[in-house]
């Protein structure tokens, strides 16, 4: 399956702060990307287990949920290597070294 088939799922986050990024990368509109501003607790474990991928760039966290429960969920992560990510990730998730970089 190509990776242009498969939505972006944005949860937690105001979809209005990242749109010029989205559009640099073309992604805007139609069904790539699906934005949830809020989210039951329930529903969490389902969206994690279905993700190819859980993407967690924080810029700051005092702990990192989402990050426990992606991994908890069996469902690979990439975060910042800031903050209280790298212990919380340890060596099972892909570390960002910059995330206010959107590049990186």
């Amino acid at each position: 399956m190509a990776l242009k088939n498969i939505p972006l799922v944005i949860t937690r986050v105001d979809t209005n702060s990242i749109s010029s990024i989205l559009k640099s990368l073309d992604l805007v509109g139609g069904k790539d990307v699906i934005g949830i501003r809020w989210m039951d607790e329930k529903d969490l474990t389902p969206l994690y287990s279905c993700a190819l991928v859980s993407v967690y760039p924080s810029v700051y966290e005092g702990f990192g949920s989402p990050v426990v429960e992606a991994m908890a969920c069996g469902t690979p992560v990439i975060t910042s290597n800031i903050f209280a990510m790298p212990e919380i990730a340890g060596d099972a998730a892909l570390l960002v070294n910059n995330p206010y970089d959107p590049y990186e």
